[in-house]
Parts: structure tokens; sequence; C-alpha cells
């Protein structure tokens, strides 16, 4: 299968469904399944409030006020940075386009990058050991 390894948060926010677009300099005219690897590093503290902000705007603006149960596990994560897993593949994702340039009208979407458009995220319930590479990479599970 092919993989793609992805900074946290924005890697488990991608296999449990929340971000449909990665953002890439570069574009494949690969599509179809497509491993999630959750980089090794540590999350930026930075970048992780930034993210925060971003996310909890879009999930108030996307969701009933009363679906509350996603809301808190999210806030959870977001505060406890350590929990997040790393190193390791954390689900698949299905890869319908690598070349994309969508509007601004998605929220995870950057100027100036190909928008790689995501669905049928599938989480893992264990994460899968694994060490990451640049580009797409090929993972056998």
């Amino acid at each position: 299968m092919k993989a793609l390894t992805v900074r946290q948060p924005f890697a488990s926010l991608i296999v449990d469904g929340y971000k449909t677009i990665e953002n890439r300099t570069w574009k494949t005219d690969y599509k179809g399944p497509l491993a999630i690897h959750a980089a090794a590093s540590k999350p930026d503290p930075v970048v992780m409030a930034l993210v925060k902000d971003h996310f909890f705007k879009w999930w108030m603006g996307t969701h009933r006020s009363d679906h509350v149960e996603g809301l808190m596990y999210w806030h959870h994560r977001f505060e406890s940075s350590q929990e997040i897993p790393r190193g390791c593949v954390i689900g698949a994702v299905n890869l319908v386009d690598g070349s994309a340039r969508v509007g601004m009208d998605n929220p995870w979407a950057l100027v100036d990058h190909y928008h790689w458009i995501l669905d049928t995220a599938n989480p893992y319930e264990e994460p899968v050991e694994a060490k990451g590479r640049l580009g797409l990479w090929e993972w056998e599970r």
C-alpha cells in the first residue's frame, strides 16, 4: 500500500475524517488507498495552538452544538499532545485526487499548494510502528 508521512496533529485529523485536504507542494497521479503515517517528531506547540483554534472554529461551524463528545475528545488530544501517536501508521484513507487546486472555501486548503483530496477515512484500532519516509512510499502491514 502507498503511504504518506504527515506531521501531527494533521495525521490524526486526516484518519479521523476531519481533514479532507492534504496540502503538498508537489502533485501525484496516484489514486487509491493511502496509509497515513504519523511522523515521529513531537508536534510544535505553536502549530498545535493554531490548529486547535482553526479546528474548533471549523467544528462549531459544521456540527450541531449538542454534539460535544467529538469536540471534547479533540480538546483533550490538543491539550495533551504527548498522547498523539507518532512514528507509526495510524490509519488509511482513499486518495481521490493528488493534483487538485480547490478553492479556498475548504478550511484546510493552503494557497499555492496542490490539494490532495481524501475521503473514506479509516483509523486503525492500534497504530502500527513504522519508520516514515519523504514522498509517497510503499508500506506493508
